[in-house]
């Protein structure tokens, strides 16, 4: 089909309109749900805390504090995305074996951070929270942490999901724009069909106004205008054949006629010389003709 067809161009601006509109679309759906997924750690770190909170501000002994270790080992092995750490001077109050990169992490500032660990891909949302020493318990720092991989596999499938989502949507508007585009020039094939008809000398046919969209109204009007123009032209166009086919007849037949009969016996000079001369007058007559046209 050739590049020029009004129904590639309308079906190339249809997919290009679809474009738009899915970027913009997808982007903005895309940034609310990054800001949602980018909230979703720190709300689950801060929902671990606070139920963890209480009980490490009472217990103050080595007896109750290994409940809190039993209750922190519980909690990691439901969820193997969350770790808990609790760095200490003394080694009874610790959990989670906190390495010297743990140790060096609990130093810095209190609150949400993150955390990238050796062999981790992706960075933990850790909160560092600070308990104050209770009965035999010295000060320590309290890190409660969730691995973030599953939230960006889940934002990483979503970008995925709306590319893929809007690619699908482009080539159905494009298709679909394509198809409406033929039905919407059906109107323009059958005029064409139409015009095919029209040759000469059947030139008294024209488009017809009824059953078209009003948008092809003034230019079947146009046409149909032109078609009579084109009409009176070759009407003037067949007079004048029949007029000049009549006014060189005549000549033609004189010269002919009197070239026959000349020829007919032997004549004298005298005779030759008078046919000539009549030749002449008729050629004088044509080139006169041909002048006028």
């Amino acid at each position: 089909m050739s590049t020029n067809s009004i129904a590639l161009r309308l079906s190339g601006m249809f997919a290009l309109v679809a474009l738009l509109v899915f970027l913009l679309i997808g982007w903005a759906l895309y940034l609310q749900v990054d800001k949602g997924l980018g909230l979703l750690p720190e709300a689950e770190v801060d929902a671990r805390y606070s139920v963890l909170e209480s009980a490490v501000q009472r217990y103050g002994t080595p007896e109750h504090w290994a409940k809190i270790n039993a209750k922190l080992r519980l909690l990691s092995e439901e969820d193997k995305r969350l770790r808990f750490w609790v760095v200490s001077d003394n080694p009874t109050y610790e959990f989670g074996n906190p390495d010297a990169e743990i140790r060096a992490f609990a130093k810095g500032p209190l609150g949400m951070r993150d955390l990238n660990l050796r062999g981790h891909d992706y960075p933990f949302k850790v909160l560092v929270s600070q308990f104050p020493a209770k009965d035999q318990r010295p000060p320590l720092r309290f890190l409660t942490a969730v691995d973030t991989e599953t939230f960006w596999q889940t934002q990483h499938s979503l970008l995925i999901a709306l590319i893929s989502l809007a690619a699908v949507g482009i080539l159905l508007a494009s298709a679909l724009g394509y198809w409406v585009a033929r039905i919407g020039l059906k109107p323009l094939t059958e005029l064409s069909l139409e015009a095919r008809k029209l040759t000469p000398p059947r030139l008294s046919g024209r488009l017809k106004l009824s059953h078209l969209p009003p948008e092809l109204d003034q230019f079947v009007t146009s046409f149909n205008s032109t078609l009579d123009r084109v009409e009176q032209a070759y009407s003037r166009l067949e007079s004048f054949n029949a007029d000049v086919a009549h006014e060189l007849r005549s000549p033609l037949t004189n010269l002919i006629g009197q070239t026959q009969v000349a020829l007919t016996r032997g004549r004298s000079a005298e005779h030759y010389f008078e046919v000539l001369q009549s030749n002449l007058e008729e050629l004088e007559r044509l080139r006169s003709i041909i002048n006028d046209m």
